[in-house]
């Protein structure tokens, strides 16, 4: 089961080359670990003192290996020797005020958009079916100094989605985003794709997005202001073998956030669609690996990266700059539309 770490710390103005010493520093041994797939530093463009090591491995006891060894314990001393004035996520108040809902948000992609939001000042509810890795998720948070709050819901049921946004109304009083990241895919010819594999899919990618939209609705309204930001996916603009029924739901979220965008753009709320490529996630990796290429993990990355203009694989922290643009006041003017971020691997 392919895992991923991140490293979040702050870097004190002026010696951002040490953290860039540290990581080449590092890299050799990691490369010579086995399991490990890859490594990447980056630097939040809203909060400069703020950055994240995020390394990713073929199972967590490849990672457990590698911590337990001389090359890992010598890393850590490199990472605790970086000039840090003070260690923890970070909160900028760009989002300040803001109640934010992440449907999906305790795995994957809707952990590093629950993370992202609430480090620029939003409180989120982390919304999911999967009662485990939902409690989890809003433990570390909370952990890390973020206000999160864990809400159960199965997007396909109007009950549940209704029950969630009163859940969330109760606690904070107010809805100002919406985040339709809930969805579930499987790999398989389309000759070989079960009737109730299909119907699934289209009731919580699909479904699931018009009615977690129609539960925050109300509070959008009563705001007279809000953001929808629907996930579709490259998939639907490249076309994927083996994905048809996936393929098929991320271009209904696109054409449905065309059509709702017209609807309540009156009423001050925006819709948008934010379209991520193949992104470093344990789902897309266990997929790739269980379904299409077993054993052939880094192969299969490898060979999608070169198609992409920016040659590096995508991870999920990569989409919460454009998650936050879409989010914010800064979009005010923008509705109805679609962005891809993708590394440019399908241009739109």
């Amino acid at each position: 089961m392919t895992v991923s770490r991140m490293y979040t710390f702050h870097v004190a103005p002026g010696r951002e080359g040490e953290i860039v010493a540290a990581y080449r520093a590092m890299m050799p041994s990691l490369r010579d670990s086995a399991g490990f797939i890859d490594m990447r530093l980056q630097r939040n463009r809203d909060e400069p003192t703020l950055w994240q090591g995020i390394s990713l491995w073929e199972s967590t006891e490849a990672l457990d290996a590698y911590a337990a060894g001389p090359a890992g314990a010598a890393n850590v001393q490199l990472m605790d020797g970086i000039p840090a004035g003070s260690r923890g996520p970070g909160v900028s108040g760009r989002l300040a005020g803001r109640v934010a809902v992440v449907t999906g948000g305790a795995n994957g992609l809707g952990v590093a958009f629950c993370r992202g939001l609430a480090q620029h000042g939003a409180r989120v509810a982390v919304a999911d079916w999967d009662d485990a890795a939902r409690e989890r998720t809003a433990a570390e948070l909370l952990e890390e100094g973020l206000e999160v709050m864990p809400v159960a819901v199965d997007v396909s049921d109007r009950g549940s989605t209704e029950a969630m946004a009163a859940a969330v109304l109760e606690r904070w009083g107010r809805i100002d985003v919406l985040v339709n990241s809930a969805a579930v895919y499987t790999a398989a010819p389309f000759e070989e794709i079960e009737e109730s594999e299909w119907d699934r899919m289209y009731a919580v990618n699909v479904k699931g997005t018009w009615l977690a939209s129609l539960a925050c609705f109300p509070a959008m309204r009563e705001l007279g202001k809000g953001k929808i930001v629907n996930i579709g996916s490259q998939t639907f603009f490249s076309g994927w073998p083996n994905y048809l029924h996936y393929v098929g739901t991320k271009g209904a979220v696109v054409g449905m956030t065309r059509a709702l965008a017209i609807e309540v753009g009156p009423l001050g709320i925006r819709v948008n669609c934010l379209c991520p490529g193949l992104s470093m996630t344990q789902k897309a990796l266990v997929d790739v690996h269980e379904s299409i290429r077993p054993g052939q993990v880094r192969e299969w990355v490898d060979e999608h990266v070169a198609e992409q203009c920016i040659r590096h694989p995508g991870y999920p922290e990569d989409l919460v700059g454009t998650l936050l643009y879409l989010s914010s006041d800064d979009s005010d003017f923008l509705t109805g539309q679609t962005i891809l971020v993708d590394g440019g691997w399908a241009k739109h």
